[in-house]
């Protein structure tokens, strides 16, 4: 069958892999339906209970921010701070902190917002993609060090990693010339509705994007699934647990990390390692990025992941040397 596809497919070998892998997935739910349908759960579990709750609640208060010339007022305010050291306009402070303060994957939506705008151009959109580009801090703290590690101080400790390896992106990162037209007062564009329009706008955009997370959350749960629960993958990943940890992190890093919680390796290695999948967000993350901004023909997903993969490295060194002067 694997042959016939790729015969009938021809030179087109993505749309024969992706067949392939689709109809391998069909047939893991038909075979196992209990198990599927529990991983469907679990991923909608995931998304009500830890995801919903903190990300609804952001998207409609920036909204309305925005509306009301948050981006202008930010700017202004912190702008002589952040803006020239990390060599970013003014306009962009209103993403990093946005990104900083609720993670992944809002501040790569506002950034598209505010390029389609014409707030930011293309050169500063393009960078910004990866330096606001940061794991929330009650996700590190919360999740993971609370709850996964039982220890609030290694939260900490991956949180100002993440944070500073999103900074060092900023020097990393070359700044090209800007060319684009840009609105030269973003304070302009705010409400030119009544406080009801901008509420109802707010909750349709917030509902919008949640059902989109959502359903990465619920369908990377299922992928999860169909990667480790077959006889191949448990025969091969036995004994290697930070490699099933790896891999599983690389698609989704909740449960990544999780088991990176649960191995018994030396607590330095442990830490890093999950400081690198934080960094580097994991597939159903960087969908979901890509999903705000895939009609943006200036975004590039290849430079995006490339950028990513050395943050990762960055916080993984980061975080190495930190365990070595604190635990």
């Amino acid at each position: 069958m694997i042959l016939g596809i790729f015969y009938i497919c021809g030179k087109s070998k993505i749309n024969a892999l992706i067949t392939f892998t689709i109809t391998i997935s069909i047939t893991y739910l038909i075979i196992f339906p209990k198990s599927s349908i529990d991983a469907v759960l679990n991923g909608t579990n995931l998304f009500i209970n830890s995801v919903f709750p903190t990300l609804f609640p952001f998207l409609i208060l920036t909204n309305i921010l925005i509306n009301y010339g948050g981006i202008d007022i930010f700017g202004k305010l912190l702008g002589s701070i952040l803006a020239k050291p990390l060599r970013i306009s003014k306009n962009s402070i209103f993403p990093l902190l946005i990104s900083f303060i609720c993670g992944y994957p809002l501040g790569i939506k506002y950034l598209n917002d505010m390029y389609t705008e014409k707030i930011i151009g293309k050169n500063e959109f393009i960078r910004m993609t990866n330096i606001a580009s940061n794991a929330s801090p009650l996700f590190i703290i919360g999740t993971i060090g609370v709850s996964m590690l039982q220890n609030k101080t290694f939260g900490y400790i991956l949180l100002f990693a993440n944070y500073l390896s999103c900074i060092l992106m900023s020097f990393i990162i070359p700044k090209g010339k800007e060319t684009s037209i840009l609105n030269i007062k973003p304070s302009q564009i705010k409400a030119k509705n009544n406080f009801g329009n901008i509420l109802k706008n707010a909750l349709e955009n917030a509902l919008k994007t949640c059902a989109i997370v959502g359903g990465f959350v619920i369908l990377f749960s299922l992928i999860k699934e169909i990667l480790l629960n077959n006889f191949y993958t448990q025969v091969i990943l036995k004994d290697l647990p930070i490699l099933k940890s790896i891999i599983v992190g690389i698609f989704e890093i909740t449960n990544g990390i999780k088991l990176l919680s649960d191995a018994i390796i030396p607590i330095k290695l442990k830490l890093s390692l999950i400081s690198t999948l934080c960094s580097f967000s994991g597939s159903c993350i960087i969908l979901q990025c890509y999903s705000f901004v895939y009609k943006n023909t200036s975004f590039k997903i290849s430079k995006y992941i490339f950028y990513k993969l050395i943050q990762s490295i960055i916080a993984f060194v980061i975080t190495f040397i930190i365990c070595i002067f604190t635990i």
